[in-house]
């Protein structure tokens, strides 16, 4: 069991210790922690051996189109930068609770959350969570073995290959477009 604190405080003495690792990040005010994208660049050479998961928790989570890795901002982004691969990773909502933020914390997401039209009122306590889904994502990260490993790096690298295809065939069409 790690904390948040275990890249600035007690450290990780030797990652060998654990066959699977989890890592859970939430995002506040539009960043993971730096210790995520730190911890990630660290153990990436370990992670990418073992069963590995990452999930992510935001807000965004809370519309269904955002609700998946390739489909969350925040997370695509870190898996596509992150030298690490993580066998498994998802995306979950969390709870919005206005009265028990401070007035700083409640007023900056109220300005998130009115720029995109979502719930402002400061009396809103709303529950976004699917526990179902946090379940399944438990369930997969048990029954992972270590030879899943090679496949499943395998498949992410042939998707993130047909995303960059992608992009590419969007950019190009673009510039004919715009006739540059």
């Amino acid at each position: 069991l790690m904390t948040h604190n275990t890249l600035t405080s007690e450290g990780v003495a030797d990652m060998k210790h654990y066959d699977k690792v989890i890592l859970g990040a939430s995002i506040r005010y539009g960043y993971f922690a730096q210790e995520v994208h730190q911890f990630s660049k660290q153990y990436a050479a370990y992670l990418n051996t073992i069963p590995s998961g990452f999930y992510a928790v935001n807000m965004t989570a809370r519309r269904l189109e955002k609700q998946t890795p390739q489909t969350n901002p925040y997370a695509h982004k870190f898996l596509r930068a992150s030298p690490w691969k993580p066998s498994k990773s998802a995306v979950f909502a969390v709870a919005l609770y206005y009265p028990r933020y401070s007035f700083f914390g409640r007023t900056m997401i109220r300005s998130i959350m009115q720029l995109r039209n979502a719930d402002t009122d400061p009396k809103t306590e709303k529950v976004y969570m699917d526990l179902e889904s946090e379940k399944a994502f438990a369930q997969e990260m048990v029954m992972l073995r270590g030879g899943d490993v090679l496949y499943l790096l395998k498949e992410i690298k042939r998707e993130e290959k047909t995303e960059i295809i992608v992009e590419r065939k969007s950019r190009l069409y673009l510039m004919c477009l715009k006739g540059v």
